[in-house]
């Protein structure tokens, strides 16, 4: 799990302040075996659009390299600000590999920001 803002810093004769740590990726499989086999992520994802799934990815790699080039490939969340209107002009433009980028970017940006899908109200 990657993690910022891992230094205190204290003011001479202070107590350290308490480290805060924002969390960039994180995981919500469920913990429990059972639930777990609930989450199909081959027979439920990739196995249904495994097509759509490498248009992404390579849109990915594609956004990487314009923005980060000879860089392993990352997602700088910090390079985009305004995803409801890009992921508006991808549909209006038929980019629809960026179109399906955008929406999971902004589920996944809901999600790490307290959002919980229907889907996930029997975990809580």
């Amino acid at each position: 799990m990657k993690t910022k803002g891992d230094s205190s810093e204290t003011k001479t004769g202070e107590e350290p302040v308490a480290t805060i740590r924002f969390v960039e990726d994180v995981v919500i499989m469920p913990h429990d075996s059972e639930d777990r086999k609930r989450v199909p992520m081959y027979s439920g994802l990739l196995r249904y659009f495994p097509n759509a799934l490498i248009a992404v990815a390579r849109r990915s790699q594609e956004g990487n390299d314009q923005h980060h080039p000879g860089t392993p490939i990352h997602w700088d969340k910090n390079k985009s600000s305004d995803s409801a209107d890009a992921l508006l002009r991808h549909l209006v433009e038929g980019e629809l590999d960026a179109l399906a980028w955008r929406a999971l970017e902004t589920l996944e940006r809901a999600i790490l920001n307290g959002y919980r899908p229907a889907s996930f109200q029997d975990q809580e």
